[in-house]
């Protein structure tokens, strides 16, 4: 699975809103959904973000 998919299944499986999300970690809605869509290539200081807030580690998110 892609990094955009992972980081959008355990957003669903938590119930957080992509603008909570985004709000989390400094970013628009609008670029979170394009990372969900893998339309963007993300930063590592922006996964580690987005990782801490889902509770999982940076592994979780990248592995395919």
């Amino acid at each position: 699975m892609s990094l955009g998919k992972n980081i959008k299944k355990e957003r669903v499986l938590r119930d957080i809103k992509q603008q909570d999300l985004a709000k989390s970690v400094g970013i628009t809605p609008q670029y979170l959904r394009r990372i969900e869509k893998d339309e963007v290539d993300v930063k590592l200081s922006l996964i580690r973000k987005i990782a801490k807030i889902l509770d999982i580690t940076v592994n979780e998110l990248i592995e395919e």
